[in-house]
């Protein structure tokens, strides 16, 4: 997994011989929708998953798995990649489901930075020391019943 300091991969546009063979392993069909795409030049390139949730490479020059590898890269008509990317478009946002692809990115890296900050508190920890308590809630006094 890539560190805090570590950027994110250059993005790699994928060449024409990699479009027709997905285009043709579709049927130039939409993933998504399985509507007919007119050609290679008017469809979009959608990863499943999508790069913001993989992980880098240790040399940091890729995902796992690769940002080209043909088994996760889709054919898909710009109408739906918005859609599976940004959401539907609604009025209201808190109607908006969160299934969508920027959702998914900003909870992985939530997930990451929860994940660091355990192990740090984890290696500041001295053994045999109980971990500092941490509660959303303020302790107050109850007061005890009269018998």
């Amino acid at each position: 997994m890539a560190g805090p300091e570590q950027p994110k991969p250059r993005r790699r546009q994928p060449g024409k011989r990699l479009k027709e063979a997905i285009f043709a392993r579709q049927a130039g069909r939409c993933y998504l929708s399985g509507a007919p795409l007119g050609s290679i030049w008017d469809c979009e390139w959608h990863h499943i998953p999508g790069l913001a949730t993989r992980p880098i490479r240790e040399d940091g020059k890729d995902y796992i798995p690769a940002q080209l590898d043909p088994d996760f890269l889709f054919a898909v008509s710009p109408c739906h990649h918005s859609e599976s990317t940004n959401g539907p478009a609604v009025e209201k946002k808190h109607l908006l489901r969160k299934d969508h692809d920027k959702s998914r990115a900003q909870r992985t890296r939530d997930l990451r930075d929860s994940h660091r900050a355990h192990l740090k508190a984890m290696s500041e920890k001295k053994p045999g020391q109980r971990r500092p308590r941490s509660s959303r809630w303020p302790s107050r006094p109850f007061k005890r019943p009269e018998r």
